[in-house]
């Protein structure tokens, strides 16, 4: 009974073992965006971490105070809304950490950063918004910023001429350049654009309307074919769509007609070799994207086509033949071909014209 009671103590008395530190991030920046807003860019040099430790006074402090934890990993970026502090000094200090609430693990900290927040107070409507289909499904958004005190931006649309309706808000910033997704192929939108500041009450006027028209459900392209093994065809081609659900692949051999493959899923690329082709044969690709709008598949056009032909099946090398007795040889080949259902034996007498089976 001693012997467990020592042990037990022991185990007790073990030191908690807490997970080793982040790397420290460095190239720490902060730039002031408005009276009340502030953009923080660093280096993330961490493999391991959780999150990071924001931390931000008025005035100037070798040590800041929290400000924020954001739990998010691999961050490089962080917008800072505070209250309106025009003209203030306002010094920021950052850090990554690891571990469960509570009992967080902390890299070193980067030298601190004091920056003034913008002045005089600025809020006043945005303009020159410009709409530009990237694709099919995806629409860039930019305007000029002519505040310094918004605390974000309120995105309105409307599809055709029906009502507007919001599709979301946007932290602050100095210019804008982003993009949305999800739009539907050939529909004409509007979009325009206003600044909020301190809640939904305090609105500038809105911009400029901007209107775009999506492009048709885009082809995939750039279609290639890889030969490898004895017919063996892997596929790689370029998606320029944001809207498939997924890919339709499918191949015709010699002058017969196309037959469907299989599908892939959305964002796919490129194959894994496909087995089973005939050998000596001329086979041609091709792959179009497919998008599912209520129970019904809709298809984009197709890629290029490609062609490929593959080898004959590889002929076994290496034969050798000995003499057991007067009537029996033994023969002896490398087996080369993986597809090969057999092997055929032939034979002839010295001088004669044709082989035998």
């Amino acid at each position: 009974m001693k012997f467990l009671k020592i042990i037990l103590i022991l185990l007790a008395c073990a030191p908690f073992v807490r997970a080793a530190a982040p790397a420290a991030p460095t190239n720490f920046t902060v730039t002031a965006l408005g009276t009340n807003a502030f953009l923080l860019k660093w280096k993330d040099n961490s493999k391991n971490e959780t999150g990071w430790e924001i931390s931000a006074i008025i005035g100037t402090s070798p040590r800041p105070p929290r400000f924020a934890l954001v739990p998010t990993p691999d961050l490089t970026s962080y917008i800072a809304v505070t209250n309106d502090l025009t003209g203030r000094l306002v010094t920021f200090q950052l850090r990554a950490y690891n571990g469960p609430a509570g009992a967080e693990v902390f890299s070193k900290p980067t030298p601190v950063v004091a920056v003034k927040a913008l002045s005089p107070s600025v809020f006043n409507t945005p303009t020159n918004l410009k709409a530009t289909a990237v694709d099919d499904g995806r629409i860039r958004l930019a305007w000029t910023d002519n505040s310094t005190s918004e605390s974000g931006y309120q995105i309105e649309f409307r599809k055709g001429a029906a009502a507007w309706k919001l599709l979301g808000t946007t932290g602050p910033d100095k210019k804008f350049n982003l993009v949305t997704g999800g739009w539907e192929e050939l529909t004409a939108y509007s979009f325009r654009v206003r600044g909020v500041r301190n809640g939904i009450p305090n609105l500038t006027a809105f911009s400029n309307i901007a209107r775009v028209k999506t492009p048709a459900f885009r082809a995939p392209g750039g279609l290639t074919a890889t030969l490898s093994g004895e017919g063996d065809i892997a596929l790689k081609w370029i998606d320029r769509s944001s809207l498939e659900s997924g890919f339709e692949i499918e191949s015709k051999a010699g002058t017969g007609d196309f037959r469907k493959l299989g599908d892939v899923g959305a964002n796919v690329r490129s194959t894994s070799p496909i087995s089973g082709f005939s050998l000596d044969t001329v086979h041609q690709f091709r792959v179009r994207g497919f998008r599912t709008v209520g129970s019904v598949r809709k298809y984009s056009a197709y890629s290029n086509l490609v062609s490929v032909k593959t080898p004959k099946l590889a002929a076994p090398s290496g034969l050798t033949a000995e003499v057991l007795s007067d009537s029996t040889v033994r023969l002896k080949w490398n087996h080369v071909s993986a597809r090969e259902s057999g092997f055929e034996v032939q034979y002839r007498e010295t001088g004669a014209p044709d082989f035998a089976s």
